[in-house]
């Protein structure tokens, strides 16, 4: 596993777990848990995508520079992946929050 698909795979659990976590506290019904179980897999398979192309258009842009420029800037795209899981899950849970209060 490289360090991109682990990173992915993090800001995708973080996001999952952004979406359930408000159904879990509302103690939502089934309707509740199955909305927010489709738009947690949906924002997470969908950052997971965004991850996997980000990491090859750096790889491409950096590709001509030394390593350890490379390297830098691989360390730069981490630490800024690790901001998003943070926000990711957070903005993941206030639309989720949201639309659960809408529809039910």
């Amino acid at each position: 596993m490289t360090l991109l698909e682990l990173l992915s795979a993090m800001t995708s659990a973080a996001i999952f777990g952004g979406a359930v976590a408000p159904a879990i506290h509302a103690k939502a019904g089934i309707g509740g848990y199955a909305l927010a179980i489709i738009i947690g897999s949906s924002l997470a398979l969908c950052n997971a995508w965004m991850f996997y192309k980000l990491g090859g258009v750096l790889a491409d842009l950096t590709s001509s520079y030394s390593e350890t420029r490379q390297e830098w800037y691989g360390l730069v795209f981490c630490l800024f992946g690790l901001l998003w899981l943070l926000v990711g899950a957070v903005l993941t849970s206030l639309v989720t929050s949201v639309l659960m209060h809408l529809v039910t």
